[in-house]
């Protein structure tokens, strides 16, 4: 990863002032924002009819699509990260027309 590292959190500074970022739900570090812009990345190249709705980016697609959505939580955990614990994991789904294939 890039920037500051991932510990830094996203929003108000970054990982070299300390400054601290609030998504809807809690703190956004930048290692969320930028896994989540390689695994929205890796699926919209690799599968370009899919929808990918994420956490952080909300909705992306590179053609409509209303049959898979994959959706994405890079860290799920950010708290845990952010302390040093390691109770945090990536969560990915595949809907087919609303429901979950996994």
């Amino acid at each position: 990863m890039g920037g500051g590292g991932g510990g830094g959190v996203a929003g108000g500074g970054g990982a070299e002032d300390g400054g601290h970022g609030e998504a809807e739900g809690g703190p956004v570090t930048i290692a969320d924002r930028e896994a989540e812009e390689a695994m929205d990345s890796v699926i919209l190249k690799s599968f370009p009819s899919h929808a990918v709705f994420s956490e952080e980016n909300g909705w992306r697609c590179i053609e409509k699509s209303d049959d898979y959505v994959c959706v994405l939580d890079p860290m799920d955990g950010t708290k845990s990260f952010i302390t040093g614990k390691p109770l945090f994991g990536t969560l990915i789904s595949l809907l087919y027309n609303g429901k979950p294939v996994f």
